[in-house]
């Protein structure tokens, strides 16, 4: 177990990741199992159990998910509680161990919770498709290729849904492999002894691939909305330990994530062509994506416009002031990630997960070297892969 003592936050976190494939075939009914992990235990068996056997530990949370990193998915139960040391009850470290093994090893799956999950899930989908951003992003990023992990819904998929059955679920829950554990804020004795004796993993490999030159594609989507969503997805052909990783880092930060970035100034503020626009990083696919809310009129001069502020990166024609404020932006999102209990595993994690070992200190250090070239270099490196348009007529279909 990775245990990361701090006593500065009133409550504890406990995470369980079990690490398997990120692949087509599954994702669907993963995310079916994830609803029925927290569904019905052998002592717990409904909703209202559960509710109140947490409330009854203060407010003690659970919650199940899944989350991707390259071609790996990880599926995490975890449990918030108040510190030990802050309950004065001798039976309190107890009834968390109770209820942690009730949903890590007695859950129980039964058709009634497989239809209920499987109407979940098919609502979670259908939500995401009917909102217009979402569907940008996700169809930009689903047209790229059929052959990378970048292009599978997280969410799976809704024509997948029904085909699952209770077997399925069974199968996936037993071949989940040892969970790699981690524990973040103050513990109770019998606790720390009871996930450290816990049958567990120590290490991961790393599993990712970054995204080819692929052939540039695009999609148009007509909806009945009342304005057009763009994403625009680049490779950018940098892995997490290249060398100007922390340039690509910055890179993003002045494009489109900091406060006062290329994007918002020149495409929102100057010539008010749209009312939100930003980027974003996708670090294990290696891909960077600029999104954009607008109206259907303006679309193709945004899309130049994105292109030009890349074109500026590449040039260096910028003030220096875009840099060193990018710069402290990042360094600033580095030390508010110390603000959250989840902060401190999530970055155990990642350190696990790619076997580094970079302190913040060193990243800081190098984030603070970057400089106008380093971040040029890397926007020559940018190769658009796709744009997707959720636009607000009906001269497209899906």
């Amino acid at each position: 177990m990775e245990y990361i003592k701090q006593t500065k936050f009133s409550e504890s976190i406990v995470s369980f990741r079990f690490i398997v494939p990120f692949e087509k075939e599954t994702i669907t009914a993963y995310n079916i199992l994830c609803y029925m992990l927290k569904s019905k235990t052998e002592e717990f068996e409904n909703k209202q159990q559960m509710a109140h056997v947490f409330n009854k530990n203060y407010g003690m949370k659970m919650s199940v998910g899944l989350s991707v990193y390259g071609q790996s998915l990880s599926l995490q139960l975890q449990f918030r509680f108040i510190r030990s040391d802050w309950i004065q009850k001798e039976s309190y470290g107890m009834s968390l161990i109770h209820i942690i093994d009730q949903f890590l090893f007695h859950p129980v799956f039964t058709m009634e919770n497989l239809k209920e999950s499987q109407y979940l899930l098919k609502n979670r989908i259908q939500t995401q498709m009917d909102d217009p951003f979402t569907l940008s992003v996700l169809s930009a990023l689903q047209i790229i290729s059929n052959s990378h992990s970048i292009s599978i819904p997280t969410s799976g998929y809704i024509e997948q849904v029904d085909q699952v059955t209770l077997k399925d679920i069974e199968l996936l829950y037993k071949t989940l492999d040892k969970p790699l554990v981690f524990a973040c804020g103050t513990l109770d004795e019998n606790l720390e002894l009871y996930l450290n004796t816990m049958n567990q993993r120590d290490t991961i490999s790393s599993n990712y691939c970054l995204l080819s030159t692929f052939p540039f594609v695009e999609k148009r989507i007509s909806k009945d909305i009342e304005q057009s969503y763009i994403t625009k997805v680049y490779a950018t052909q940098m892995d997490t330990k290249d060398s100007l990783y922390h340039s690509l880092v910055v890179l993003n930060s002045i494009l489109g994530q900091s406060p006062v970035n290329f994007l918002f100034t020149e495409i929102r503020e100057k010539h008010s062509y749209c009312y939100s626009i930003g980027s974003s990083l996708i670090r294990f696919d290696g891909a960077l994506y600029v999104y954009c809310g607008c109206e259907k009129e303006n679309i193709d001069v945004i899309c130049d416009l994105i292109d030009q502020q890349i074109q500026r990166l590449i040039d260096m024609d910028y003030d220096d002031i875009y840099l060193e404020n990018a710069k402290k932006d990042v360094i600033d999102n580095i030390q508010s990630s110390f603000d959250t209990e989840y902060s401190y595993i999530e970055r155990s994690f990642i350190s696990c997960y790619l076997n580094s070992d970079e302190s913040i200190e060193k990243k800081i250090q190098e984030i603070q070297k970057v400089t106008k070239e380093s971040v040029s270099i890397c926007a020559k490196k940018l190769h658009a892969l796709s744009l997707c348009i959720v636009q607000e007529e009906s001269e497209c279909t899906i």
